[in-house]
């Protein structure tokens, strides 16, 4: 027994005397786990049970599936130091760097090692930190520059997060007057053209020309100002903010009023309390349902992570709303005070709204005004496309196709090396040049004027690229139109959207794409173009009616585009101003070709 008595002493003593070392050192958290956004991440070490000498220890990184400076930063191995009467805790530091993949979650290994003489390590000797590859991402307007009329009534601006979708995130957002946006950037401008009265120094093909700037909106004159919340539910990439659209009578919101867009405050869903500012558009059906969810049920709520950190995208934090003018300049907005100054306001043709929204297998009906002079018979002419630049039948007159034409591809189905490769206007179909847009033509001359293309007439030619916008992307035209050929800085397709293909008479037509295949495809539309009259005095609206095409195809939503034109596009037979003391009536003079009177050729 005494034996026994005396080892208890001996163990008892000796753990007396390690309380009276220089201490025991341990992770404080060993498991931790942090989002990517997070930063720099401390890791704490604590020394306990100590005498407060100094004392060390040693550590290391001993794993990491995480690639060191690609998505931490840290110095691998180091030493933690007290000095004598130190209590503190001691951090090693990680810098989680952030990227916008999703990824596999990551682990950092790190432990403790080499305490220095009379120190221990204790049980807590490894931290794991847990990288999350979730991203909650970086919100943002899906474009810089959205484009509305004023008898819209509502435009629809896309918001979007990129790089990471994990989690239920709010971002706050505001419509209103100019404040921020660049003027060069985003205010606009519209060109107006016209031909002087003879003897006025009229001898070229366009003498006078003016440019018109973009005006900046104003609150509850041009549009509805307002602040809201936006909710993006867990994996949800796209909420909408309707903004309430104005008209303006007053004729000098002419010829385009711009309103400022602004994101902020991007954070995690937390709370419940917080639903209670949430904005959610008729077209955000999720969120509605789930914001009806919450008011029934909000024993249901599931809060986020606090770690969780959606960011606002610097880049896309504003964006502009030009909303086109459709009332018309008020009389000498345009040339006052200029030879031969207008006595009547230049209104030309124009659409009743820029922005339409129809379904499948739905005719929808395009609402548009005459133009002055209204003491005068007007027509205009109407196109609707993308009607070239498809490699869908070869469109002859107004789409009709007196035949139908064979598959170029149907005889290299079994020879995938030559799919896709040559011109795909040689071979098994009928060739017709329209699709070789720089074709040299059967004149061999090489300038490719008979190109049927480049061909001066009133056949309609929207390149797809005419939605999308930009300097020397969109066109409408051809290179012998000029007038015709205009580009605006401002794209027309929807955020999202994808391109509508046309058909003539036929819905379907063979597939020409990869892979290959010798069904028919079905289309998206049908193909029109015509000619909308106006007897003197009358001012009721016209209306294009245009088929759309129902088919069984999962799909994105889809664009589509409506032009005003005038074949005389040069004024020839019509159109030079008079002089003042001449009552032969007015046409809209801006010699652009499109009737409307502002001089930048897209009819609207």
């Amino acid at each position: 027994m005494k034996l026994f008595h005396f080892s208890l002493v001996f163990i008892f003593s000796g753990l007396g005397v390690f309380g009276q070392g220089s201490g025991t050192v341990e992770f404080v958290q060993p498991d931790i786990r942090v989002e990517e956004s997070v930063g720099d991440v401390s890791v704490l070490v604590a020394r306990k049970k100590s005498n407060l000498l100094a004392s060390s220890v040693d550590y290391r990184v001993t794993r990491s599936s995480a690639t060191l400076d690609a998505d931490y930063a840290m110095a691998t191995q180091g030493t933690l130091n007290w000095s004598e009467g130190d209590e503190s805790l001691k951090g090693i530091t990680l810098s989680i760097l952030d990227d916008s993949f999703e990824e596999t979650d990551e682990e950092i290994v790190i432990q403790l090692f080499n305490p220095s003489d009379g120190s221990y390590v204790g049980g807590a000797d490894v931290a794991r930190i847990i990288i999350s590859g979730k991203e909650s991402g970086e919100i943002g307007f899906a474009m810089q520059k959205f484009i509305t009329s004023e008898f819209d009534g509502e435009a629809r601006i896309l918001v979007n997060r990129r790089n990471g979708l994990s989690g239920a995130v709010l971002v706050d957002y505001l419509v209103r007057p100019w404040s921020e946006l660049d003027e060069g950037e985003h205010l606009g401008q519209v060109t107006h053209y016209r031909r002087l009265p003879e003897g006025a120094g009229a001898n070229s093909f366009f003498t006078e020309q003016k440019i018109m700037p973009g005006v900046k909106a104003k609150a509850l004159e041009d549009f509805v100002p307002q602040s809201g919340t936006l909710l993006f539910l867990d994996y949800q990439s796209n909420a909408t903010i309707g903004v309430g659209i104005l008209p303006n009578f007053d004729g000098d919101a002419y010829p385009h009023t711009v309103v400022e867009l602004v994101l902020s405050n991007a954070r995690p869903l937390t709370e419940i309390e917080q639903l209670e500012g949430v904005t959610a558009h008729d077209s955000d059906i999720a969120t509605i349902s789930y914001l009806s969810e919450m008011i029934s049920n909000p024993e249901n709520f599931v809060p986020e992570d606090v770690g969780l950190a959606p960011i606002v995208d610097e880049q896309r934090r504003l964006a502009s709303l030009r909303i086109n003018d459709i009332s018309g300049p008020s009389v000498n907005k345009i040339w006052e005070e200029e030879v031969a100054p207008d006595s009547q306001p230049r209104i030309g043709f124009r659409f009743g709204r820029a922005r339409h929204y129809a379904s499948e297998g739905e005719i929808i009906e395009i609402p548009v005004f005459r133009s002055a002079p209204f003491d005068e018979d007007v027509t205009v002419r109407y196109m609707v496309g993308p009607n070239r630049g498809f490699m869908v039948d070869d469109p002859r007159e107004n789409w009709e196709n007196e035949e139908i034409k064979e598959n170029p591809y149907v005889d290299s189905m079994e020879n995938f090396d030559r799919a896709g490769t040559g011109n795909r206007n040689a071979g098994a179909h009928t060739e017709s040049g329209d699709q070789d847009y720089l074709g040299s033509g059967e004149d061999n001359t090489g300038t490719g004027e008979d190109n049927y293309q480049n061909q001066p007439g009133d056949e309609p030619r929207i390149m797809p690229t005419a939605l999308y916008g930009g300097m020397g992307r969109m066109y409408f035209g051809d290179f012998f139109q000029l007038m015709h050929n205009r580009e605006l800085d401002i794209p027309l397709l929807n955020p999202g959207s994808d391109i509508a293909t046309p058909a003539g008479v036929r819905e379907s037509s063979p597939s020409f794409n990869m892979p290959l295949s010798t069904l028919d495809v079905k289309r998206d539309f049908h193909v029109i173009t015509g000619t909308l009259e106006w007897s003197s005095e009358s001012e009721d609206e016209q209306v294009i009616r245009i088929e759309i095409i129902e088919d069984d195809y999962l799909e994105f939503n889809e664009d589509l585009i409506v032009v005003l034109y005038e074949a005389d596009y040069e004024r020839l037979e019509a159109g030079r101003d008079e002089a003042d003391n001449e009552e032969d009536g007015i046409d809209d003079g801006d010699g652009d070709g499109d009737g409307d009177g502002d001089g930048d050729g897209d009819g609207d």
